[in-house]
């Protein structure tokens, strides 16, 4: 049986996309979510790749 560390692992390289999402103070209740590609370094943490 694989450990749920061995399955968090698998999912974080099995993908390099994900999804930011922060409530803003001026419009309470709508969340705002920007999808952002990002790779996993040799620690396995992920950098995530944007632009401002």
């Amino acid at each position: 049986m694989r450990s749920r560390h061995d399955l968090v692992l698998d999912l974080l390289h099995s993908t390099g996309e994900a999804v930011l999402a922060t409530h803003s103070l001026a419009m309470p209740g709508f969340p705002f979510a920007t999808h952002l590609p990002f790779a996993s370094d040799a620690r396995h943490c992920p950098v995530f790749l944007y632009t401002s």
